[in-house]
């Protein structure tokens, strides 16, 4: 239930969320004198990519001390990849939708690195869902947070859920948040 919460929270924080350095009409935020965001301290970096309406993105978001990295559409309930963790933990919760023939298993490459993680199904929600946990020193991850590069293989086909230049940053503050 705890999980299941914690995925209503994210996506309670995609749903709602704007794209990074837009305002809801969409035009440029007017801009102060202060230091950006990613260097407050405590505050969490952004991401300045211009991506079309509607194109999954990866998005960070935080509450207490849980942070949530989501690939995901924005202001949509389209979220495709969701990693969790508590503060200092060293491991990450991995949540997504399952597909039908998909199997179990979170499958991620990043570069030569590969990684399989056992899931386990969860019935509860809109739609079944998937969860895992992987530790944050995983090969796969560790290319993920170094690189920004990510495929997710479901159901046999490979989904590129890599993070723009823009959004490294945010990958980075996730496992550093983390623990890794």
């Amino acid at each position: 239930m705890r999980t299941l919460l914690s995925v209503i929270a994210a996506a309670s924080f995609v749903i709602g969320c704007q794209p990074a350095g837009q305002t809801a009409a969409g035009e440029a935020p007017a801009t102060d004198n202060g230091p950006p965001a990613s260097e407050v301290a405590g505050t969490i970096p952004t991401d300045a990519t211009t991506y079309p309406e509607g194109e999954p993105r990866w998005m960070l978001s935080e509450d207490g001390a849980e942070q949530f990295l989501a690939f995901a559409v924005p202001e949509t309930d389209d979220v495709r990849l969701l990693m969790s963790c508590a503060e200092g933990a060293r491991s990450v919760r991995l949540w997504r939708t399952t597909w039908e023939g998909d199997t179990p298993d979170f499958i991620f490459s990043s570069g030569t690195a590969e990684g399989t993680f056992s899931g386990v199904e969860i019935p509860e929600g809109m739609e079944p869902q998937l969860e895992s946990a992987a530790s944050t020193s995983e090969p796969v991850l560790v290319a993920f947070r170094t690189t920004g590069q990510l495929l997710m293989t479901v159901g046999g086909e490979a989904h590129d859920v890599s993070a723009a230049p823009g959004a490294l940053p945010l990958v980075n503050a996730f496992f550093e948040h983390c623990g890794s």
